[in-house]
């Protein structure tokens, strides 16, 4: 199951899914308070 921040990001991932599937994953780059 996939989650999006917006519906733009959903329409996105819906017109060429592949294109994200095959990414690696980007490392969280969190800053610590």
């Amino acid at each position: 199951m996939f989650h999006f921040c917006s519906d733009h990001c959903r329409h996105r991932f819906e017109a060429d899914p592949q294109r994200y599937a095959e990414r690696e994953p980007e490392p969280a780059t969190h800053a610590s308070a």
